[in-house]
């Protein structure tokens, strides 16, 4: 009986695909988002605020925060949906719901965003130059399940 290999976890950092089909990766670039299931109405106020920050050269990074189920992933949804035209390079979006193993986040980042393996560099590295060339939206949903990945 032939044992099959297990990979690493450095392996597994270093391959950007294929994704496990765990991920539910979705890479947007100037196209639809993942289709909301209810109808959005009444943050107005809420995407403003949000625009504006995102609009500040200071602010690199949002977090949304709040209980679960007041529409946090809806308002993001809703905010990328109006800048996907403004912005260079789309928006791309990520969503972390399904994948307990916080070692697989930086993989599915990499993948969102078209980051390719040149097995010349770390997946971080490589990741911090392209989204250093982007004007791209990154909305990455439910981080709250991979909270350990946040200090890679």
């Amino acid at each position: 009986m032939a044992m099959e290999s297990i990979p690493s976890r450095e392996d597994a950092l270093e391959s950007a695909v294929p994704l496990p089909t765990r991920l539910n990766t979705t890479a947007v670039v100037r196209s639809g988002l993942p289709k909301p299931l209810a109808s959005f109405v009444g943050r107005d106020r809420e995407i403003e605020a949000v625009r504006s920050l995102l609009g500040r050269a200071d602010v690199r990074l949002l977090t949304l925060t709040g209980p679960g189920g007041v529409g946090k992933t809806r308002l993001a949804l809703a905010v990328a949906d109006g800048l996907r035209e403004a912005l260079d390079d789309g928006v791309a979006h990520v969503s972390l719901r399904a994948p307990r193993d916080h070692d697989l986040v930086l993989v599915a980042l990499a993948q969102a965003v078209g980051a390719r393996d040149t097995g010349s560099e770390r997946l971080l590295e490589r990741l911090r130059a392209l989204l250093v060339t982007k004007e791209l939206l990154v909305i990455v949903d439910n981080f709250e399940h991979v909270l350990p990945a946040g200090s890679m």
